[in-house]
């Protein structure tokens, strides 16, 4: 029987927690389930039965994807709605068929037709999936690396300039709400971070504790610390250890209050130890925000390993713009003066840019433009989530400027302004 494609009904998810076992070391480390995996609509709020992908063949499924909804920041406060692609897997038997490529096509559908502009996905580097993801459009936007070093070094390391007025305590019951409050805060100068409130906050840190995606495991308040400074809440670090490694997976410390993070970050790792660990692990993001994390970098032994490539592809360029307009809008009224004409081209996708005390977005075409922008993907991305300059793109020659005039450059930086990348290991799908 010719394979078919179709959503999730009654009763997939035992075959669907088979193949993820068969399919991933990772879930049969986890014990998955079908109860465990309905579970997951408890935990996550982007996460609906209705967009598990199945391809059945034979009255056997033998392919299977997720669509989870997630919200990343791409401005400086704009959110855009990414429909993320998970637990792609197809049985060994039925690989090299074209059947991952069916599903992902679909997938495409899908993400258009529940008008998510943007499809990303996090795959293992240099990996046969990582190619085919390639050839379907797929943009290389930021390997995330993991660093990993010995819990004795670190521990040395960690133990010095500690502050008297800055307390550690496990979490206690409320604590959450302090906790949000320094996300957002610290989270104001990132990009790629994922939008939280209270609800979404309780469902995947407090219930349970999530991390690298579908997988959780039960809340420890020992293993969550708050750093406080006169009573109030001024960082948190999230820890776990898997077998003999620890991990430090969240770390925000609220601006002008980085006096806490030496103390913060001394008692992650004395916790850490305390479980028995050999090494502990951090993403290398933590350390392009937080001094004391470059510093630990270059001062002790550390062994840097890819952990996931975090790749893109534009669904609709036109819904994506539309959310980052009133941004964009407000950041060009304040230095554009004149009005102009702009056309925007990524691929095969246009839009039209009317700059007059502000931005409108049309998608009507224009006889003639006062500029013209023609963008590589890859790079459109790379700028929308902040990972390049608009310095980086010109030099590398992956976007074509018409004229390339000082003002044309001044309305690109407008538009896309340097951000630094941030995404926490309890958001990924």
């Amino acid at each position: 029987m010719l394979p078919r494609i179709r959503h999730y009904k009654d009763g997939d998810e035992k075959e669907i927690a088979n193949m993820l076992t068969k399919s991933f070391d990772t879930f049969r480390i986890f014990d998955m389930d079908g109860d465990k995996w309905l579970k997951y609509q408890e935990i996550d709020s982007g996460f609906y039965l209705h967009n598990a992908i199945i391809i059945e063949s034979d009255d056997t499924i033998v392919g299977h994807a997720q669509i989870i909804c997630r919200d990343l920041k791409i401005g400086e406060s704009t959110f855009v709605r990414v429909g993320g692609v998970g637990n792609i897997c197809v049985l060994s038997e039925y690989r090299k068929k074209g059947i991952a490529t069916m599903i992902m096509n679909y997938v495409h559908q899908c993400a258009k037709n529940l008008e998510l502009p943007i499809s990303a996905l996090l795959v293992q580097e240099k990996s046969g999936a990582q190619s085919l993801y390639k050839k379907l459009g797929y943009n290389n936007i930021l390997t995330l690396n993991d660093i990993c070093c010995d819990t004795e070094e670190l521990k040395q390391k960690t133990d010095k300039s500690l502050r008297s007025n800055i307390t550690i305590k496990p979490y206690r019951s409320g604590d959450e709400v302090g906790m949000l409050e320094v996300y957002h805060q610290s989270g104001r100068c990132l990009s790629g971070i994922q939008k939280r409130d209270i609800e979404y906050w309780r469902r995947r840190y407090t219930s349970v504790f999530t991390y690298n995606g579908f997988f959780y495991e039960s809340f420890d308040p020992n293993n969550v610390l708050i750093a406080r400074k006169n009573n109030t809440i001024c960082g948190y670090s999230f820890v776990n250890c898997v077998g003999k490694t620890g991990y430090i997976r969240e770390f925000f410390v609220l601006p002008e209050q980085e006096d806490s993070i030496p103390n913060l970050v001394n008692s992650s790792v004395n916790r850490l130890s305390s479980l028995g660990v050999n090494n502990v692990c951090f993403l290398d993001v933590i350390a392009l925000k937080y001094e004391i994390f470059k510093n630990i970098i270059g001062h002790i032994e550390v062994r840097i390993s890819p952990h996931d490539q975090f790749m893109a592809r534009i669904i609709d360029l036109y819904t994506l713009m539309k959310g980052l307009e009133p941004e964009i809008s407000e950041r060009l009224r304040k230095k554009i003066q004149s009005g102009k004409v702009l056309q925007l081209s990524v691929n095969e996708q246009e839009i039209t840019i009317i700059i007059n005390n502000g931005m409108q977005l049309c998608k009507e075409r224009f006889e003639k433009y006062d500029i013209t922008y023609t963008f590589d993907e890859e790079c459109f991305l790379k700028l929308l989530f902040g990972v390049i300059s608009v310095d980086k793109a010109m030099n590398e020659k992956n976007v074509s400027v018409s004229p390339n005039s000082n003002t044309s450059i001044k309305i690109l930086e407008l538009m896309f302004p340097k951000k630094n990348f941030c995404m926490c290991i309890g958001d990924v799908w």
